[in-house]
């Protein structure tokens, strides 16, 4: 079956919708999706349209709030499902500035602080405060990560660029649910245990 949707790029094109919006009143894109680790090469910049880029840099799994039911009961029937999977997604929001001089670098930074404004305004996205938003995310959730200078730097270098003026954010939570089922058979009502006749009531 082919995949004709990522949850992860709607969730991610209506924030960043929502936030030029905010930002800059227009349809003006300040900022967009971009892969932050191919924005350096070597000493010289890529040219890049937008003043703060948005990257992935982390999905991890909250295993925390797996499923834990691989069947479910529809119509008498036992349908076996594979249980939906949670993820958290690590977004890096980066001040890029691909051309030296103050005004740019001054610009980007206003962006940036525009998008630590905008969260601060609205933390929560849910089909029904954000056009657009697909109706299999339920509610994401976004929260400022703070890091160590340490931590900051470990970042950069596992990107295998320069640092850029930049904050994280931990975006919770989309859920992956794939649509096959299995049918199990019929739901079995009566369990007979030696002689004794031990009845299951349908739920």
């Amino acid at each position: 079956m082919a995949i004709s949707r990522s949850l992860f790029v709607n969730a991610l094109d209506q924030i960043i919708r929502e936030a030029n919006q905010y930002i800059t009143g227009s349809d003006t894109v300040p900022v967009d999706m971009l892969n932050v680790a191919q924005l350096n090469d070597g000493d010289q910049f890529l040219v890049a349209p937008t003043f703060i880029t948005l990257s992935i840099v982390n999905i991890e799994e909250d295993r925390m709030s797996r499923d834990p039911d691989h069947f479910v009961r529809r119509d008498n029937r036992t349908i076996y499902r594979n249980p939906s999977q949670h993820f958290n997604l690590t977004l890096l929001f980066a001040a890029y500035s691909q051309e030296n001089t103050r005004s740019r670098y001054a610009d980007s930074l206003l962006y940036l602080e525009g998008v630590i404004r905008f969260f601060q305004q609205k933390s929560v996205f849910t089909p029904t405060n954000t056009p657009g938003l697909l109706a299999e995310i339920e509610k994401i959730s976004l929260e400022l990560v703070s890091l160590t200078s340490e931590q900051t730097h470990q970042l950069w270098s596992s990107l295998g660029g320069r640092y850029m003026p930049s904050v994280v954010y931990r975006m919770r939570m989309i859920s992956v649910q794939e649509n096959r089922e299995t049918d199990g058979g019929p739901v079995i009502l009566e369990t007979q245990v030696n002689s004794e006749i031990i009845r299951n009531e349908p739920v």
